[in-house]
């Protein structure tokens, strides 16, 4: 029976393999310092706007949809930090 561990590594590999991992030199602080800026930017619309945008309308895909996309810059920031690129999604 496989460990966790072994089935970990595994999975690792496969993405490494599929791409969708690949190693780098050094972390890219300026695309990190970029993400965060944008998110926390992000953050601040989206209380400004989402109290209108309820009271004017029903529809709150806009507020999910941005909300996700923050949440996808945030997640890739921080796989950033490490000495790869890693797909979140």
């Amino acid at each position: 029976m496989k460990t966790r561990f072994e089935l970990l590594e595994k999975t690792y590999d496969k993405c490494v393999v599929e791409g969708f991992i690949k190693p780098k030199d050094k972390v890219d602080m300026p695309l990190i310092t970029s993400l965060l800026t944008a998110a926390k930017e992000g953050i601040l619309r989206l209380r400004k706007l989402s109290d209108i945008w309820e009271k004017e309308s029903k529809n709150y895909a806009f507020i999910l949809r941005e909300n996700y996309e923050i949440l996808r810059m945030l997640i890739d920031a921080c796989l950033y930090t490490q000495k790869s690129r890693k797909s979140a999604f």
